[in-house]
């Protein structure tokens, strides 16, 4: 048996029960038939994204995925604390494996990793906007645009690693679950995962930038720029932080599709960036 690190004096003997059970399921012969479905392990924000090639695997799989307010609910924790408390997060994380695996016959791999997702508001805070949290729902994005002319472009400070937005938080997550966790678990850094297009869609406002692109499609270009050279540098602040070589990165797009831009606006604007 593997100890937790500073149980004691960390007071987490409490999670001792809901590692151990994890080893369990960890070595089960179900949850390795499941980790063979799939092409990569937990990242920031895994949603079995990443399956195998049909031709080598037996079936196509599939994974129950609730969101955090429905875990709220089932496991009893406050969505607030959840994504900004570190030991909460872990707690609720541990929880909800167990729970998969003793109720969701599907295809998802337990893990012994702890991915750290901050939530949708989180890249948008690295250009000024706020989250806005609640015990009973996900954090979401403060509407009021934070770039309402090319002088808030102009004037916008570079990215920090350390200290843009919810940064800090981030690092925070980070360096205290790794503290809680025993040898054999690890945690993953949350990553930049919306793509630019997503961003702008929240630091400029949906319609501002829809009329830009009509009205004034050199400034969307400078916009686009901007953005994607930010997520660049903070790869690379990252890659020299963790002494990681950086690897392809995830592009999170819930916003891009025909009922809001047309192919020919994607292919102009939006491909470029990406």
């Amino acid at each position: 048996m593997v100890s937790v690190k500073n149980s004691s004096k960390n007071g987490m003997s409490e999670f001792e029960g809901l590692f151990n059970k994890i080893r369990v399921i960890h070595e089960s012969s179900r949850n390795q038939q499941n980790f063979g479905f799939w092409s990569t392990d937990s990242r920031a924000h895994w949603r079995g994204t990443a399956p195998k090639s049909r031709v080598e695997i037996p079936s196509a799989p599939f994974v129950i995925e609730l969101e955090p307010p429905f875990w709220g609910l089932i496991l009893g924790f406050s969505v607030k604390q959840y994504f900004t408390d570190p030991k909460t997060y872990l707690k609720a994380e541990l929880k909800k494996k167990v729970f998969r695996y003793e109720n969701f016959n599907d295809s998802t791999y337990i893990s012994k990793t702890i991915p750290i997702w901050l939530g949708v508001p989180f890249e948008t805070t690295f250009f000024g906007l706020s989250p806005i949290y609640s015990d009973s729902d996900s954090p979401w994005v403060n509407k009021v645009p934070a770039i309402k002319s090319e002088k808030d472009l102009d004037e916008l400070p570079p990215v920090d690693f350390f200290k843009s937005g919810l940064m800090p938080l981030a690092h925070r997550f980070y360096d205290e679950i790794r503290e809680m966790l025993p040898e054999d678990f690890e945690v993953v850094f949350p990553e930049w995962e919306k793509s630019i297009f997503s961003v702008l869609w929240h630091i400029r406002g949906i319609e501002n930038l829809l009329l830009d692109i009509y009205d004034r499609p050199d400034f969307v270009r400078k916009l686009f720029s901007r953005i994607r050279d930010e997520r660049k540098q903070w790869f690379i602040a990252w890659s020299k932080y963790f002494n990681k070589k950086i690897g392809p990165g995830n592009l999170l797009n819930d916003e891009v599709g025909s009922s809001v831009i047309s192919p020919k606006i994607y292919e102009e604007f939006v491909l470029p960036s990406e």
